[in-house]
């Protein structure tokens, strides 16, 4: 830990609150100097932000608070006073859960604590049962303002803010049957479409930086990046920026695989819709998801040209994954509900538009993932893109001296910050579809 106000190593950070706060008390405990490991975890497929801290304790903490649910922590970090408040995390959480207590000694005994945000709490103890006329994203808005009380602007003081809601594609009439809050939005986040993306590809997750959003993967990947990361050798100079977004390590977590993205429907595939209703069934091929990435040749295009050449081609591979469920596009042209119930037609939830295809879009995105291991930084957050130059690990043959393969413009999925005493690391997992070409 450093009190300094400039930063001087790359792992260096400065603790300005760490305290545990107890019910119905204005004292709060001091944990700095108590603990040995601090760990924060956003992820892109997680509704709130959560972590834990390992806690030697020789002052009997268990037996004076209780940890009975009703404690917080409260969390204030940054990198140097002389950044931006983007390298500063402020949150409170509650603590939920403790594990893993062992005695150390005659005096001292270790246990982790864990928290999470005070929202996810609070949806455990609520029900939605309500009948919704409006668009999946603003109901997504309501949900938090009126049953999670988070605020419609950005975090403050370490409480919850909502952060991008981005608008969905036309009015639904739906009920959320008797479920929290939080199981609400993912069942809404599963059927969302953008009406400019038509690609039913929206994630629900929250950061301690940018509170709560509802975008859809699409949009994040335009965002412009936040930073480029390199992989030059370390502690060869002075210059603390570069080292600064400077990858200490690299691994890959998954690769392209064939055989998953033909059982996932990322190439092509087959919906059966039926309608009990008008007694209509009906049959259609999809073809594949993504024709075009945004920042490249996506991966499943180049893949589907590689196979074009062998005159194998997905087109004629739809019995690969079949998904049979019901759908409502029948109804639209039915004269009986247009003759009687036409405002019905405007809200119809066309099914055909997202249950085979979300799947294949996140197998897709998840095909190459990598873990990247970097300095502390908390500019680094789940939602955010960032570019890669990975270099060769080869002979030098002449022209590009970096791998293709895995170049590019990546978005962030996952994120950990791992806050030790003297020593500041993020972890990082990123994704993409897109490969440069």
């Amino acid at each position: 830990m450093s009190d300094t106000t400039t930063l001087v190593q790359t792992t260096q950070f400065s603790i300005k609150e760490l305290h545990l706060i107890l019910p119905g008390q204005s004292n709060r405990f001091d944990l700095s100097s108590v603990f040995q490991e601090l760990n924060l975890f956003d992820n892109l497929f997680t509704p709130c932000v959560s972590g834990n801290i390992l806690i030697t304790d020789a002052y009997n903490l268990v037996e004076k608070f209780k940890f009975d649910g009703n404690e917080k922590i409260k969390i204030q970090i940054d990198k140097g006073s002389e950044l931006t408040k983007a390298f500063r995390y402020e949150k409170e959480f509650v603590i939920y859960k403790m594990t893993n207590m062992k005695n150390l000694n005659l005096t001292s005994k270790t246990y982790i604590l864990h928290f999470c945000s005070e929202e996810f709490v609070l949806s455990e103890q609520k029900k939605i049962s309500q009948n919704y006329t409006t668009s999946y994203s603003e109901a997504v808005e309501s949900i938090l303002n009126d049953y999670l009380k988070v605020p419609s602007a950005s975090p403050n003081r370490g409480k919850a803010g909502v952060g991008v809601v981005y608008p969905t594609a036309g009015p639904k009439d739906f009920i959320i049957p008797t479920i929290t809050p939080f199981d609400a939005i993912n069942w809404i986040t599963k059927r969302s479409v953008a009406s400019n993306y038509q690609t039913p590809s929206y994630v629900f997750y929250e950061t301690a930086q940018m509170g709560y959003s509802f975008v859809p993967v699409d949009y994040l990947m335009e965002l412009p990046p936040r930073f480029n990361i390199n992989f030059k050798p370390k502690n060869l100079g002075d210059n603390t920026g570069e080292e600064f977004l400077g990858a200490r390590d690299m691994k890959v977590l998954s690769n392209f695989s064939l055989l998953d993205n033909i059982r996932d429907g990322a190439y092509a595939g087959k919906f059966v819709g039926f309608d009990t209703l008008t007694k209509t069934l009906k049959i259609s091929n999809v073809k594949t998801v993504y024709e075009k990435g945004t920042t490249g040749t996506s991966v499943t295009t180049t893949l589907t040209n590689a196979y074009n050449k062998e005159n194998q081609k997905y087109e004629n591979m739809h019995d690969s994954r079949i998904v049979v469920y019901p759908f409502a596009t029948p109804r639209m042209s039915a004269a009986f509900i247009r003759d009687n119930d036409p405002d019905r037609i405007n809200f119809m939830d066309n099914t055909e538009d997202y249950v085979f295809q979300r799947k294949a879009i996140f197998s897709n995105l998840m095909q190459r993932r990598l873990q990247l291991m970097m300095p502390g930084n908390f500019g680094l957050f789940s939602g955010e893109t960032v570019d890669l130059t990975v270099p060769k690990y080869s002979v030098n043959e002449g022209g590009r001296n970096y791998d293709k393969s895995f170049t590019g413009t990546y978005l962030i999925t996952a994120t950990r910050h791992i806050i030790k005493y003297d020593k500041h690391e993020t972890l990082i997992e990123v994704s993409t579809d897109q490969i440069e070409t």
